[in-house]
C-alpha cells in the first residue's frame, strides 16, 4: 500500500513538474511573441514613415517642375510684352503728344 501511495505521489510531482515547465514554456513564448509583435509593428511603421517621405519629396519635386514651367512662361511673357512696348513706344508717344497738344 505505501510503495502504491509513493508511486502516486512521485506521479504527482512528474505531473507537477511537467505542468510547471508548461507554464514557464507558455510564459517564454508569449514574451516571445509580444516581441516579435513589437518587431513587426516597428518594422511597419518604418516602412509607413519611408513611404511617406518618398511621396513627399515627388510631391515636393513636382511642384518645384511646375514652378520652373510657370516661371519660364511668365519670363517669355515679360519678354514679349517688353518688345511689344518697345516696338510701338514711339507710336504710343506720338499718340499722346497729339492728345496732349492737340
Amino acid at each position: 500500500m505505501d510503495d502504491i501511495i509513493r508511486k502516486i505521489i512521485g506521479i504527482e510531482q512528474k505531473a507537477q513538474h511537467i505542468i510547471g515547465d508548461v507554464d514557464k514554456e507558455k510564459k517564454q513564448l508569449e514574451e516571445e511573441l509580444k516581441t516579435e509583435t513589437q518587431n513587426m509593428q516597428n518594422n511597419i511603421k518604418q516602412r509607413v514613415e519611408r513611404k511617406i517621405k518618398q511621396i513627399s519629396e515627388m510631391e515636393k519635386q513636382e511642384a518645384q517642375q511646375r514652378v520652373e514651367v510657370i516661371e519660364a512662361d511668365t519670363k517669355q511673357k515679360i519678354e514679349k510684352m517688353t518688345i511689344y512696348a518697345e516696338e510701338n513706344k514711339a507710336e504710343w508717344v506720338q499718340k499722346m503728344k497729339s492728345r496732349i497738344i492737340g
